[in-house]
């Protein structure tokens, strides 16, 4: 074999081989963590997520002071005297609309 032929199989190092859409996921990437902080800011400035409100906690007693003198108590539900009925004034048939 020749030494020219030997020369042409070299690979020159100087052009970098890019892969195709390597280099467009990193900045998709930062503009969409990016978009989101911004989304979590209006919603937090808007308040639609706001922190939590303080309460006051308390303890309770099962009954009124009231309730351990009363005589009688009722629970339940009221029914009526008379069953109430609808009907129409006029009985007929309805032949054609």
């Amino acid at each position: 074999m020749p030494v020219e032929d030997i020369a042409k199989l070299k690979i020159e190092k100087s052009e970098k081989i890019i892969k195709p859409g390597r280099r467009r996921k990193k900045p998709l990437f930062i503009a969409a963590i990016v978009l989101l902080h911004l989304i979590g800011a209006s919603l937090y400035y808007f308040g639609v997520l706001v922190p939590a409100v303080s309460v006051d906690v308390t303890t309770i007693s099962p009954f009124y002071p009231s309730q351990s003198m009363s005589l009688l108590n009722a629970s339940g539900y009221i029914v009526a005297q008379r069953k109430a009925s609808v009907a129409s004034k006029v009985t007929g048939r309805l032949v054609a609309l």
